[in-house]
């Protein structure tokens, strides 16, 4: 996961833009996101700062802290995961900069967001959970897969249990992955709970996000990485993708136009973050 540090937030831009300027152009699909499918989002532009009703604090889109969702709820997307995941967050690492939250946010039905050390599931289990990590020994996700479907009997499903809300494939249970700076991971991947567990990968991929870090630009952000695992295994699973899992970039897509739009309507206040970012 990309080291999340400067820059915007879930509020918006850190520069506080005003309303005029944070209005995106809702009919061109910025460049990164061009063949994805997202629900409509025009209405995110219309969002205000409101109180939270749980705990009160003034918060725009949603509540990164409780997890709730501001303004009209029926608006935002809901996705179904075919594998819980399990987010294992550093307390270090600022929600208000996390893109890991919008997954929290997204699936309230497989995603949970445990705090580490305190928090962290002690049921793990190696044969049905793995860990999302660029581990030397990690497998990729479609070796994962391989895997999975060796060791399966020929009646089991690939589907979601509606029931008990625990979706599994081929026995897979549960996706864990550290939201933390990556000097901090370390730490974590020591811990008991989670050392146990095996590794997965994605494969290399350009990311969109706007905060400065040194890695590289294929060092992701943590929920670009979270939608290229699902889109993987769904191509495993299914040979084709139709944006099954496009809606988990909603919000990132979204801030990611919110940017753009607004550095290009202010150019007296030049993106030093990173060179060419912005898509004038």
């Amino acid at each position: 996961m990309q080291e999340e540090k400067d820059g915007p937030d879930q509020e918006g831009p850190s520069s506080r833009a005003t309303e005029e300027s944070v209005k995106t152009e809702t009919n061109a699909t910025p460049q990164p996101f061009r063949d994805f499918k997202f629900s409509p989002q025009e209405h995110l532009n219309d969002t205000t700062r409101v109180p939270c009703p749980n705990c009160k604090k003034l918060r725009r889109y949603f509540c990164y802290d409780c997890f709730v969702i501001l303004g009209n709820p029926s608006l935002i997307p809901s996705v179904s995961l075919p594998v819980r995941l399990d987010i294992i967050h550093h307390p270090s690492e600022l929600k208000s900069k996390s893109t890991a939250m919008h997954a929290r946010i997204l699936c309230p039905d497989n995603c949970k967001v445990f705090e580490f050390p305190d928090e962290i599931p002690d049921d793990y289990d190696p044969t049905m959970d793995f860990l999302l990590f660029p581990m030397k020994t990690s497998m990729s996700v479609k070796e994962l897969f391989e895997k999975l479907k060796a060791r399966s009997e020929p009646t089991d499903e690939i589907s979601t249990d509606e029931e008990t809300k625990k979706p599994g494939v081929l026995g897979l249970r549960r996706i864990v992955l550290i939201d933390s700076q990556w000097h901090k991971t370390n730490i974590i991947l020591k811990d008991e709970r989670l050392k146990k567990l095996k590794g997965v990968r994605i494969e290399n991929y350009k990311t969109a996000f706007w905060r400065y870090q040194t890695l590289g630009d294929e060092c992701l952000a943590t929920i670009e990485a979270i939608f290229y695992f699902y889109k993987e295994l769904h191509l495993a699973v299914h040979s084709e993708y139709d944006g099954e899992y496009d809606n988990l970039l909603f919000y990132y897509s979204y801030f990611y136009s919110v940017i753009q739009q607004h550095y290009k309507s202010n150019p007296a206040r030049p993106f030093t973050h990173i060179k060419g970012y912005i898509k004038y």
